[in-house]
């Protein structure tokens, strides 16, 4: 009786350098998913509720954030700028459709990795 290896089974199979180049591929899709939503918003503005702030949302930070994990560094001070939008998030003053979020969280948790 043949064992069907689950999709997770065989990403924990890979050594680390193709686990590395899987998660930039399965990354540069939710950029494309972040490029296509953010081009049709134009400019993503917000309140930060805690003091009650105006903030706009650097669109380009995703893709910054990738192309600095993937030469292995913190160009740009990237986390720091990832602070209020994540917090944002997570106070829900900035909201997403369901697949724009975990294409958003998806780059930051690759930055995080490998940044």
């Amino acid at each position: 009786m043949e064992i069907k290896q689950s999709l997770a089974d065989e990403f924990f199979a890979l050594n680390p350098e193709q686990r590395r180049l899987v998660h930039f591929m399965l990354c540069r899709h939710a950029l494309d998913q972040w490029s296509l939503y953010a081009n049709a918003q134009g400019q993503i503005e917000y309140r930060e509720t805690v003091v009650g702030t105006r903030q706009v949302l650097d669109q380009q930070l995703p893709f910054e954030a990738y192309a600095s994990a993937w030469q292995g560094l913190n160009a740009g001070d990237i986390a720091v700028r990832y602070r209020e939008p994540i917090t944002a998030l997570h106070d829900e003053d900035l909201v997403f459709p369901e697949n724009i979020v975990f294409a958003y969280y998806a780059v930051y948790n690759l930055f995080k990795k490998y940044g």
